[in-house]
């Protein structure tokens, strides 16, 4: 993501920020299949509504292309890379075709943070409920849990987990978007400012002298 890219994706934000969908997905395990698919759309008037599908047993995909067929834009991270091409392998025509996706990994790396979507949270001190934090690096188990015994208090605890993924995309795009102009106008005005040249200056050591009480 070069640096006009950076302030297209900046401008594409808050353009559509009203009308975006904020995506995640959760596998059965680290190659797996999709087990959970979480949306979260945010309303002008501040309010986030949340779509949460489990698989029960198959993620249903017309339902899946309901909610997205009104997105202008699809908010993620790392989703270029994991959850779109999954979700396009399994639920082919659940997502739009000429929809603008502003993946968070990426305007992050862009901008010199690195690090996990939690990684991000704490830097930015972006929080998330107790129920989901405790579900971290856990979310496998859960599933496994869910399926294995119908613990319905495991997928809850997952489904919550999930939510405040798709939820925080939207406070993180909102930090990085932020930094992201912050750090440009920042480059610009040290473009444009005149440069300070210590080999142009005279200075007159006797003057000074003279002007010493």
């Amino acid at each position: 993501m070069v640096r006009q890219s950076v302030r297209y994706y900046c401008e594409l934000y808050k353009k559509h920020k009203d009308h975006a969908v904020a995506l995640d997905i959760e596998t059965e395990s680290i190659d797996g299949p999709i087990s959970v698919l979480s949306l979260c759309k945010q309303h002008p008037n501040g309010s986030a509504e949340t779509v949460q599908f489990a698989k029960h047993p198959a993620l249903p995909s017309k339902s899946i292309a309901t909610e997205l067929r009104t997105a202008s834009l699809i908010l993620t991270y790392n989703g270029l890379k994991h959850d779109l091409p999954k979700l396009k392998a399994e639920q082919p025509g659940a997502l739009p075709v000429n929809t603008p996706v502003l993946d968070l990994l990426l305007l992050a790396q862009a901008i010199g943070l690195h690090g996990s979507l939690k990684t991000l949270e704490r830097v930015l001190g972006i929080a998330r409920p107790n129920e989901a934090a405790s579900a971290t690096g856990r979310t496998h188990h859960l599933w496994r849990q869910y399926q294995l015994h119908n613990d319905q208090e495991a997928l809850e605890q997952l489904l919550s987990y999930a939510a405040a993924d798709v939820r925080n995309l939207f406070a993180l795009a909102d930090a990085l978007v932020e930094w992201a102009e912050a750090k440009l106008l920042f480059q610009e005005t040290r473009a444009t400012k005149p440069q300070f040249d210590a080999s142009t200056l005279s200075f007159d050591l006797g003057s000074f002298e003279q002007a010493l009480p």
